[in-house]
């Protein structure tokens, strides 16, 4: 798969994450605290979508750079359909905070490193040392977050 291609489905699933969390914070208008809190995962996550576009360009710019990716884009069609799925539900705070879970520890953020990783060797550790903290702190917002609602 051309890498272009690949990294144009991550980019679509990082805005389609940032824009479950943006409606998050419609749904709870009156919980101030999970307002602010998936306000923040959605900037979070425009920040991805920001790293994934940045991605597309260095490869746009130095295609010779580049191979063509193997990668399964399963995983990612899989979890775009989910995220449609569930926002025509009505979620309760705590159906949000699971499906959160879900989509996090689906590990939304590691398919762009992977990408890079199997197609140029030298930007995927660029990649991995930038999302490293953020994978690490949504997981650790997210549990945080959940133990106030339980």
């Amino acid at each position: 798969m051309n890498i272009l291609t690949a990294l144009n489905k991550l980019a679509e699933l990082e805005s389609s994450v940032g824009k479950l969390y943006e409606w998050f914070t419609t749904l709870f208008p009156n919980d101030e605290k999970a307002c602010a809190f998936f306000r923040k995962l959605a900037e979070e996550e425009q920040l991805h979508f920001d790293l994934v576009k940045y991605q597309e360009r260095v490869a746009r710019n130095s295609p010779k750079d580049f191979d063509n990716v193997d990668m399964d884009m399963a995983p990612v069609e899989k979890l775009l359909a989910e995220i449609a799925a569930f926002r025509k539900t009505t979620p309760g705070i705590r159906d949000a905070i699971r499906f959160s879970l879900h989509i996090e520890t689906e590990v939304v953020e590691t398919y762009a490193a992977t990408i890079m990783d199997r197609s140029n060797k030298n930007l995927a550790e660029l990649i991995k040392s930038m999302t490293q903290d953020f994978k690490e702190d949504h997981y650790k917002q997210l549990f945080q977050f959940a133990a106030a609602y339980e």
